[in-house]
Formats: structure tokens, C-alpha cells, sequence
């Protein structure tokens, strides 16, 4: 793989994880506090009243990591405070974000979606000292929907091409679309508001990216004229 060189590649592309806790373990939980036992905006707002401590420990960690391992500089940096529900620092070659929210099928539990975006330099994604900072955080790649993508006609496209090993998964309408390759644990997700690719586990930012190019390239072959945007694969 060799370093990425254009700037504008990475444009609306976002590195994710996601992790479960219990509402109970939260610092700001209280005896004469209740579980919630379904989710909506008022649960919602409790959670993210009583979770703003995690979130300030967790982004002091990483103001104090960007510091050590990557060099920046205070003035480098802009952080912005817990506000509901999530909180997030800036730098010169990313931003970087935490957001906490109730689980939507199990109102005991609170999911934490860590994430990279706005890559201002993307090639310092790939570097030695991002690689041993983030480490095996991460395993999902999102991107922004494309807005003229025919999932039907992207479907048939796929199945038409003389790929052996793609794995086809949707629904009767064609409303979504699951798509797995061989050698990757994982799938790319297409529906008409998502696209990402989630592997089954959490890989260095450098092997994460190196799947999403393989999937890219189905991509391209099936439906090219939409898929512009993504990350060159001859850039990975």
C-alpha cells in the first residue's frame, strides 16, 4: 500500500466504532435514578446529561495522546466541550469525535460511536505514528450515500460481472444491499441513507482502508459513473 497523495479523496469519508454499556454504570447515574425503558427524546437527554463526565475523560485522553504521539500543539487543537451527547476535537489532520445515545432496541444500554472525519491531510492517516495511536480501534468505513445510485439496476450490475467469490444479500424491493468479498470478514452496506463497510473485527486504519478499496472496486465496475468520490484504489 502506498501513502494516499490527494488531498480531496477522502472527502466525506469517516472511520467508526461503536461500543455498548450499561445506563447503570454511567458517573452521573444516581440511586433515585431509573432505567429508561424505552428511547425518545426526553431518555435521550437524560442519558446525555448523565454521560457528560465519560465524555470529558474520554476527550481529555485523546487531547492528551494527539499531543504525545502525533506532536500537535495546544494552539493546534480546538476542542469543543460535551453538548448534547457528544464531544470533539479538531486538528490539523482530522477531527476527531465521541457521541453516546441509548441503544434503540435495548433502552438499558447506551452505545458510544467513536470516529474519525474530515481528514484535512489524509495521507497522515496511513502514517507510522496514526497507525500506533489508533491501533485496531476502528471497523467501519461510512461515506455519504450516493444520491443518484440506482440500487436495482446496481444490484443486477453486480450479479452480471464475471467475479467469482461475490456474495449478494437484499431484500425483494431492492431497498438495500449487503455485499461480501473472500478474504474479508466483513460486508459493504448499501441502502438509499446508508453506504459503509463494517468489518467483523477492528482493524489498523491502513488494513480497514485496503478492504474498503476492494469494495470500491465492485463499486466502480457495476455502477462507475456513481462512484465517483471514493478513495482512488490505486492511491491505497
Amino acid at each position: 500500500m502506498t501513502p494516499v497523495s490527494d488531498e480531496t479523496s477522502f472527502t466525506g469519508l469517516r472511520l467508526a466504532c461503536s461500543q455498548q454499556s450499561r445506563v447503570r454504570d454511567l458517573s452521573g447515574f444516581r440511586r433515585t435514578h431509573q432505567v429508561p425503558t424505552e428511547v425518545n427524546d426526553h431518555t435521550n437527554s437524560f442519558i446525555r446529561k448523565i454521560a457528560v463526565p465519560e465524555l470529558n475523560e474520554d476527550i481529555e485522553r485523546w487531547f492528551a495522546d494527539f499531543r504525545k504521539h502525533l506532536k500537535f500543539r495546544r494552539l493546534d487543537m480546538q476542542t469543543t466541550d460535551p453538548h448534547d451527547g457528544s464531544a470533539q476535537i479538531s486538528t490539523p489532520w482530522f477531527d476527531y469525535q465521541i457521541a453516546v445515545s441509548l441503544v434503540d432496541d435495548d433502552p438499558a444500554q447506551v452505545v458510544w460511536k467513536r470516529s474519525l472525519s474530515s481528514f484535512r491531510q489524509p495521507q497522515k492517516l496511513l502514517s507510522p505514528a496514526t497507525d500506533m495511536l489508533f491501533g485496531t480501534l476502528f471497523n467501519i468505513v461510512e461515506m455519504e450515500p450516493f444520491p443518484d445510485l440506482n440500487l436495482p439496476q446496481f444490484i443486477d450490475d453486480v450479479e452480471q460481472l464475471e467475479t467469482s467469490g461475490i456474495s449478494l444479500d437484499y431484500d425483494r424491493n431492492a431497498t438495500w444491499c449487503h455485499i461480501s468479498l473472500p478474504g474479508i470478514a466483513g460486508q459493504m452496506r448499501l441502502s438509499a441513507d446508508e453506504m459503509s463497510l463494517v468489518l467483523a473485527q477492528p482493524a489498523r486504519p491502513a488494513s480497514l482502508l485496503e478492504s474498503f478499496a476492494k469494495f470500491q472496486q465492485i463499486l466502480s465496475r457495476a455502477n462507475g459513473s456513481s462512484a465517483d468520490g471514493l478513495v482512488p484504489v490505486d492511491e491505497l
